[in-house]
């Protein structure tokens, strides 16, 4: 694009050849299930730039942010998103699963970044009436007994389900979940919809447990560890075949599983069992380059042989898709490691980043080629928490192009440098003393704390906690998944909350107790 400096250093260039032939994505079709035995590329050419560290200059020091984009002049700009999306409950929501995803999931997002932001209800409020309304637009159009969404988009006008879209909406749905289930108190207020919201919420759980995520189940290949496409699906233009769905679709829905499985005890197994495969199926889809922290993966490789598969490198907007759900994989304790989140968070603030002479940018794809996309938003924040300088970067784009009005405002806000130390939180799973807390999978919960940009979440075997047996940082939810923990066996949960300047606040301890093994 006019205007770009010669910001892809030599390293970047030998990064994208390499990843043009790199172990895994060079275009060979593997037969068979080969995909869980992809290698990292030999990566011993490729050397990081020095400039590329951050420096102390560039840490999130409230001295280098004009006041103009203080945490306050965020705020207000916040409220004028709130007011610019603001409905009432005879509002009009569309049904068509394509706008739902690509469009709705994005403002409830914003919405919930917004109450955890500022802690003001007004923001629940809203978000309440958009998540019931999209609720009740799911019909059986198809036929199958179970309540969904879908389009006719991407055939035509003829009615089709996707993974990808049902996906995303599960996944805004349930993080307002967590604000509900985390918080009992705020269970019992009344929404504007003439319900509180502990009934609104046990109504999402239902319609995602007993339909959205269940009309899915035929499309699952436990071989492959994926959700596949249906006979003549849109996804590949109507093609009569059967394939695996490209990494971003059945990522969505993995992390709808995540979430969901957290308020359905008798799924959770079936569900982070799911999850865990889709996870692992795309983790050996990527290559990492260790020697300077970064990764690059394609928008879909073939798993079997016949498989359909276009190569090209993953896109930004797919690409948010697929970090998000290696983020929430890592939360609960699924395949991705602290060390993986950190190297595909540099991916998105070194290598795709771009300094323009026009305005500063992130490149279509995740190896830093092609033209430069226009925003630097929404989901890409996630790994703000990972690098500090994403937020700047992020500021710097909205600065420049002067839109205090979108969704980024509020995802700004959500990890701003000046965030003011988090207020008082509880946790309220497991309650206090509670007993036969399953060892396996035990699902942890707490209140969201307000100005929180993050959780720690530890359980230790004393309540002076001196010997911590999990202590899981850089928590985005209010929530998460814990395995392995010792039968029988009286110990100590607490958690921390945490903004940008690592300053916390602890939550009360409480014991409870896990059940025989």
């Amino acid at each position: 694009m006019k205007g770009i400096k010669s910001f892809l250093i030599s390293s970047v260039l030998i990064l994208s050849i390499l990843l043009s032939s790199c172990a895994g994505n060079g275009g060979e079709t593997p037969s068979g299930n080969d995909v869980t035995d992809t290698k990292p590329a030999d990566t011993t050419a490729v050397k990081a730039d020095d400039s590329e560290e951050i420096t102390d200059d560039e840490k999130l020091d409230a001295d280098n942010i004009d006041p103009e984009y203080s945490y306050e002049k965020w705020v207000e700009h916040g409220y004028g998103y709130l007011k610019y999306v603001a409905i009432d409950t005879d509002g009009e929501v569309s049904a068509d699963s394509s706008s739902l995803a690509w469009g709705m999931s994005y403002l409830l997002d914003t919405l919930c970044r917004g109450y955890c932001a500022t802690g003001d209800i007004a923001f629940l409020e809203q978000l309440a009436i958009y998540v019931y309304k999209s609720y009740e637009g799911m019909a059986d159009n198809d036929g199958d007994g179970y309540l969904s969404w879908g389009t006719g988009h991407y055939s035509g006008g003829v009615y089709e389900e996707f993974a990808v879209h049902i996906g995303m909406m599960l996944a805004t749905a349930g993080e307002f979940v967590f604000l509900i289930k985390g918080d009992s108190e705020l269970s019992q207020k009344d929404t504007p919809l003439g319900m509180t919201y502990g009934e609104l919420a046990d109504y999402i759980i239902d319609r995602s447990v007993n339909h959205a995520i269940p009309s899915f189940d035929c499309d699952w290949n436990e071989e492959l560890g994926v959700y596949m496409s249906r006979s003549g699906s849109g996804v590949y233009d109507g093609a009569e075949e059967i394939y695996s769905l490209p990494h971003n679709q059945y990522l969505a829905f993995a992390i709808g599983l995540m979430h969901f499985a957290k308020f359905s005890p008798e799924h959770t197994d079936e569900y982070l069992h799911r999850a865990e495969k889709m996870l692992t199926t795309f983790k050996n889809c990527v290559t990492w380059f260790p020697n300077i922290g970064v990764a690059a993966w394609n928008y879909n490789d073939p798993l079997f042989e016949g498989d359909h598969y276009t190569y090209r490198q993953e896109d930004f907007s797919h690409g948010m898709l697929d970090v998000r759900a290696a983020i929430i994989g890592y939360e609960n304790g699924l395949v991705f490691t602290l060390e993986d989140i950190n190297m595909l968070a540099k991916t998105y603030d070194t290598i795709m980043y771009r300094q323009g002479q026009e305005y500063p940018a992130l490149s279509d794809y995740v190896d830093g080629t092609g033209e430069s996309v226009g925003r630097i938003r929404l989901w890409n924040y996630d790994v703000s928490i990972y690098s500090p300088r994403t937020v700047l970067r992020g500021m710097e784009y909205m600065i420049f192009n002067s839109k205090p009005v979108n969704e980024d405002t509020l995802t700004v806000l959500s990890y701003h440098h000046d965030t003011p130390t988090p207020e008082q939180f509880s946790v309220t799973m497991p309650t206090e003393g509670a007993a036969d807390v399953s060892p396996d999978n035990a699902v942890f919960m707490w209140q969201r704390g307000a100005k929180a940009n993050y959780y720690r979440l530890q359980v230790s075997t004393d309540a002076e906690f001196t010997d911590i047996i999990v202590d899981r940082d850089k928590i985005i939810n209010n929530a998460a998944v814990v395995d392995g923990l010792p039968a029988n066996t009286e110990l100590y949960v607490r958690v921390i909350a945490m903004n940008m300047k690592d300053e916390g606040t602890v939550c009360e301890a409480h014991s409870f107790s896990t059940a025989e093994s």
